[in-house]
């Protein structure tokens, strides 16, 4: 008889766990990590968005350095977006939609 080991693997995250690591990403925040966090918010939460290239900027808000990444759909008879803002040093995420 054959002895079956138990495997050591760490278990497959949810994309609840997903969407919660996107929504707290770990500080300092980098221009990388903010566009893969943005993608994983937009593919989990906004999927409308998914197929539109993102504008990325990295401001300054009264000495808070934080990535805005925006997605904008002009397709249709009025334009939408969507803009996830990081802050670089406590990842702090906002999203906000328009219009």
């Amino acid at each position: 008889m054959k002895k079956i080991s138990r495997s050591t693997a760490s278990p497959v995250a949810s994309s609840v766990d997903e969407l919660d690591a996107a929504m707290h990403p770990a500080t300092p925040v980098t221009q990388a990590v903010a566009e893969q966090s943005a993608a994983t918010i937009v593919r989990l939460s906004y999927p409308a968005f998914s197929g539109i290239t993102p504008v990325v900027a990295k401001q300054s808000d009264f000495g808070v350095e934080h990535w805005v990444v925006e997605y904008t759909d002009a397709t249709g008879p009025t334009p939408k977006g969507l803009r996830i803002s990081i802050t670089v040093d406590k990842g702090r995420v906002e999203v906000t939609t328009f219009p």
